[in-house]
Protein backbone atom coordinates (compact mmCIF):
# COMPACT_ATOMS: atom_id res chain seq x y z
CA UNK A 1 0.00 0.00 0.00
CA UNK A 2 2.89 2.48 0.97
CA UNK A 3 4.53 1.41 -2.50
CA UNK A 4 1.33 2.40 -4.56
CA UNK A 5 1.08 5.75 -2.98
CA UNK A 6 4.30 6.50 -3.43
CA UNK A 7 3.88 5.77 -7.21
CA UNK A 8 0.51 7.81 -7.36
CA UNK A 9 2.13 10.68 -5.94
CA UNK A 10 5.25 10.40 -7.96
CA UNK A 11 2.62 10.19 -10.91
CA UNK A 12 0.39 12.98 -9.79
CA UNK A 13 3.72 15.68 -10.10
CA UNK A 14 5.60 13.95 -13.23
CA UNK A 15 7.30 16.64 -15.31
CA UNK A 16 4.88 19.30 -17.06
CA UNK A 17 5.01 22.26 -18.91
CA UNK A 18 8.76 22.04 -18.95
CA UNK A 19 9.21 22.11 -22.61
CA UNK A 20 7.90 25.89 -22.08
CA UNK A 21 11.72 26.11 -20.32
CA UNK A 22 13.34 25.09 -23.13
CA UNK A 23 15.27 27.25 -25.46
CA UNK A 24 18.24 30.27 -24.93
CA UNK A 25 17.68 32.68 -22.13
CA UNK A 26 19.38 35.44 -20.91
CA UNK A 27 19.80 37.07 -17.44
CA UNK A 28 21.11 40.41 -16.48
CA UNK A 29 24.22 40.90 -14.23
CA UNK A 30 26.47 43.31 -12.93
CA UNK A 31 29.08 43.29 -15.91
CA UNK A 32 26.98 41.89 -18.51
CA UNK A 33 24.79 39.13 -19.09
CA UNK A 34 24.51 35.24 -17.85
CA UNK A 35 23.26 32.96 -21.15
CA UNK A 36 21.62 29.86 -19.87
CA UNK A 37 20.74 27.17 -22.37
CA UNK A 38 17.96 25.06 -21.52
CA UNK A 39 17.92 21.30 -22.73
CA UNK A 40 15.79 18.06 -21.65
CA UNK A 41 18.44 17.18 -18.78
CA UNK A 42 21.14 19.79 -18.54
CA UNK A 43 21.72 23.32 -18.58
CA UNK A 44 25.19 25.10 -20.11
CA UNK A 45 25.80 28.95 -19.13
CA UNK A 46 28.24 30.90 -20.24
CA UNK A 47 29.30 34.90 -19.64
CA UNK A 48 28.45 37.87 -21.95
CA UNK A 49 29.24 41.05 -22.43
CA UNK A 50 25.93 43.43 -22.60
CA UNK A 51 26.73 43.26 -26.09
CA UNK A 52 26.31 39.75 -26.63
CA UNK A 53 29.42 39.03 -27.32
CA UNK A 54 30.83 36.29 -25.13
CA UNK A 55 33.43 36.90 -22.07
CA UNK A 56 37.03 34.74 -22.20
CA UNK A 57 35.44 32.41 -19.30
CA UNK A 58 34.60 28.48 -20.00
CA UNK A 59 30.73 27.65 -20.44
CA UNK A 60 29.46 25.49 -17.81
CA UNK A 61 27.15 22.46 -17.46
CA UNK A 62 25.49 20.90 -15.24
CA UNK A 63 22.75 18.17 -15.56
CA UNK A 64 19.31 17.75 -13.68
CA UNK A 65 16.89 14.89 -13.32
CA UNK A 66 13.72 16.48 -14.08
CA UNK A 67 11.44 19.56 -13.28
CA UNK A 68 8.72 19.15 -11.72
CA UNK A 69 5.26 21.76 -11.81
CA UNK A 70 3.78 22.54 -8.62
CA UNK A 71 0.95 25.62 -7.82
CA UNK A 72 3.81 28.56 -7.81
CA UNK A 73 6.64 26.89 -8.94
CA UNK A 74 8.40 24.70 -11.16
CA UNK A 75 11.28 22.58 -9.65
CA UNK A 76 14.47 22.17 -11.64
CA UNK A 77 15.73 18.73 -9.41
CA UNK A 78 18.82 17.84 -9.60
CA UNK A 79 21.50 15.47 -7.62
CA UNK A 80 23.09 17.90 -4.62
CA UNK A 81 26.83 19.33 -5.24
CA UNK A 82 27.97 19.08 -1.89
CA UNK A 83 26.48 15.23 -1.81
CA UNK A 84 25.93 13.57 -4.80
CA UNK A 85 23.44 10.97 -3.16
CA UNK A 86 20.71 13.78 -2.19
CA UNK A 87 18.72 15.82 -4.21
CA UNK A 88 17.91 19.49 -4.29
CA UNK A 89 15.88 21.94 -6.00
CA UNK A 90 16.26 25.33 -7.96
CA UNK A 91 12.86 26.58 -8.41
CA UNK A 92 11.39 28.57 -11.65
CA UNK A 93 8.60 31.13 -11.32
CA UNK A 94 6.52 33.48 -13.03
CA UNK A 95 6.92 32.11 -16.96
CA UNK A 96 5.78 35.00 -18.37
CA UNK A 97 4.28 34.30 -22.57
CA UNK A 98 7.47 32.36 -23.61
CA UNK A 99 9.11 36.53 -22.54
CA UNK A 100 10.31 35.60 -19.05
CA UNK A 101 10.59 33.47 -16.18
CA UNK A 102 12.14 34.09 -12.76
CA UNK A 103 14.92 32.29 -10.93
CA UNK A 104 13.70 32.54 -7.25
CA UNK A 105 16.59 33.00 -4.76
CA UNK A 106 14.34 33.21 -1.55
CA UNK A 107 13.25 29.34 -1.93
CA UNK A 108 13.68 27.06 0.83
CA UNK A 109 17.82 26.14 0.28
CA UNK A 110 17.20 22.43 1.40
CA UNK A 111 19.08 19.63 0.60
CA UNK A 112 16.82 16.10 1.00
CA UNK A 113 17.33 12.33 0.91
CA UNK A 114 14.63 11.80 -1.64
CA UNK A 115 13.19 13.62 -4.59
CA UNK A 116 9.40 13.05 -2.50
CA UNK A 117 10.35 14.83 0.50
CA UNK A 118 11.76 17.70 -1.49
CA UNK A 119 8.74 18.15 -3.45
CA UNK A 120 6.39 17.40 -0.58
CA UNK A 121 8.82 20.69 1.11
CA UNK A 122 7.97 23.07 -1.66
CA UNK A 123 4.54 22.11 -1.25
CA UNK A 124 4.29 23.49 2.35
CA UNK A 125 6.23 26.83 1.52
CA UNK A 126 3.79 29.52 1.07
CA UNK A 127 6.45 32.50 1.09
CA UNK A 128 6.00 35.21 -1.85
CA UNK A 129 8.97 34.17 -4.33
CA UNK A 130 10.64 36.79 -5.56
CA UNK A 131 13.71 35.93 -8.29
CA UNK A 132 15.84 37.44 -11.06
CA UNK A 133 14.45 37.52 -14.34
CA UNK A 134 15.34 35.52 -16.79
CA UNK A 135 14.66 36.62 -20.81
CA UNK A 136 13.74 34.62 -23.92
CA UNK A 137 16.65 34.55 -26.84
CA UNK A 138 13.54 35.21 -28.71
CA UNK A 139 12.05 38.65 -26.31
CA UNK A 140 16.01 40.47 -26.93
CA UNK A 141 15.01 41.87 -29.89
CA UNK A 142 11.86 43.63 -28.27
CA UNK A 143 13.76 44.53 -25.18
CA UNK A 144 15.88 46.42 -27.40
CA UNK A 145 13.48 48.65 -28.95
CA UNK A 146 11.96 49.10 -25.10
CA UNK A 147 13.06 53.48 -24.41
CA UNK A 148 16.58 53.82 -24.11
CA UNK A 149 18.60 54.42 -20.87
CA UNK A 150 19.78 57.77 -21.94
CA UNK A 151 16.41 58.99 -22.65
CA UNK A 152 15.80 58.08 -18.97
CA UNK A 153 13.87 62.46 -17.53
CA UNK A 154 14.09 63.41 -14.07
CA UNK A 155 10.29 62.49 -13.76
CA UNK A 156 11.19 58.86 -15.14
CA UNK A 157 13.77 58.77 -12.86
CA UNK A 158 11.95 59.44 -9.58
CA UNK A 159 8.94 56.68 -11.21
CA UNK A 160 12.29 54.23 -11.52
CA UNK A 161 13.19 54.47 -7.98
CA UNK A 162 9.77 54.45 -6.61
CA UNK A 163 9.43 50.91 -8.16
CA UNK A 164 13.19 50.39 -7.12
CA UNK A 165 12.45 51.25 -3.88
CA UNK A 166 9.57 48.99 -3.54
CA UNK A 167 11.53 45.71 -4.28
CA UNK A 168 14.30 46.42 -2.35
CA UNK A 169 12.06 47.09 0.93
CA UNK A 170 9.58 43.49 0.20
CA UNK A 171 13.18 42.26 -0.32
CA UNK A 172 14.74 43.21 2.89
CA UNK A 173 11.51 41.82 4.38
CA UNK A 174 11.41 38.60 3.09
CA UNK A 175 14.89 38.65 4.05
CA UNK A 176 14.43 39.33 7.67
CA UNK A 177 11.76 36.61 7.94
CA UNK A 178 13.68 34.05 6.27
CA UNK A 179 17.26 34.54 7.09
CA UNK A 180 18.70 31.14 7.12
CA UNK A 181 20.40 30.72 3.88
CA UNK A 182 19.18 34.70 2.81
CA UNK A 183 22.37 36.61 1.09
CA UNK A 184 22.54 40.52 1.73
CA UNK A 185 20.17 42.44 -0.07
CA UNK A 186 23.41 43.72 -2.12
CA UNK A 187 23.51 40.71 -3.80
CA UNK A 188 20.77 41.38 -5.68
CA UNK A 189 20.67 45.24 -5.78
CA UNK A 190 21.77 45.04 -9.52
CA UNK A 191 19.06 42.89 -10.38
CA UNK A 192 16.78 45.02 -8.79
CA UNK A 193 17.83 48.14 -10.68
CA UNK A 194 17.35 46.25 -14.10
CA UNK A 195 14.05 44.80 -12.88
CA UNK A 196 12.70 48.27 -12.09
CA UNK A 197 13.91 49.89 -15.41
CA UNK A 198 11.90 46.81 -17.04
CA UNK A 199 8.73 47.70 -14.97
CA UNK A 200 8.52 51.17 -16.39
CA UNK A 201 9.09 50.50 -19.96
CA UNK A 202 13.17 51.28 -20.25
CA UNK A 203 15.31 48.75 -21.86
CA UNK A 204 17.25 46.51 -18.84
CA UNK A 205 19.75 45.03 -20.78
CA UNK A 206 22.28 47.25 -18.97
CA UNK A 207 25.58 47.18 -17.14
CA UNK A 208 27.12 48.95 -13.70
CA UNK A 209 28.60 52.11 -15.96
CA UNK A 210 25.34 52.76 -17.88
CA UNK A 211 23.11 52.65 -14.53
CA UNK A 212 25.41 54.95 -12.43
CA UNK A 213 25.60 57.32 -15.45
CA UNK A 214 21.74 57.98 -14.38
CA UNK A 215 22.21 58.66 -10.54
CA UNK A 216 25.10 60.93 -11.92
CA UNK A 217 22.92 62.67 -13.50
CA UNK A 218 20.36 62.89 -11.45
CA UNK A 219 21.62 62.48 -8.14
CA UNK A 220 21.69 66.38 -6.90
CA UNK A 221 18.13 67.12 -7.55
CA UNK A 222 16.44 67.96 -4.21
CA UNK A 223 13.69 65.53 -4.35
CA UNK A 224 16.04 62.54 -5.51
CA UNK A 225 17.97 63.32 -2.76
CA UNK A 226 15.37 62.68 -0.56
CA UNK A 227 14.21 59.71 -2.15
CA UNK A 228 17.44 57.96 -1.84
CA UNK A 229 18.03 59.25 2.21
CA UNK A 230 14.48 57.76 2.72
CA UNK A 231 16.09 54.78 1.43
CA UNK A 232 18.74 54.94 3.57
CA UNK A 233 17.38 55.84 7.19
CA UNK A 234 15.17 52.37 6.37
CA UNK A 235 18.30 49.81 5.74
Amino acid sequence: MIRLFTTILLLAFLPCRSQEFLGTWYMVNRSGLIEFSITRDSIKTRQLFTDFTPKDKAQQSSNYIKMVKLGDRTLLISKSQEDTLKFSATALINLNDKKYFQIAWNHPDTVTEDIETLIRIHQNDHRQLLGYYVFSEYYIDSLKQMKPLDSLSLSDFKNYLAVYIDKVRLTEKDAAEYQTGYLSVFTYNFQLISQALYDIGFNPLQNTATTEAVYDKYHNDPDVKKILSSLSESE
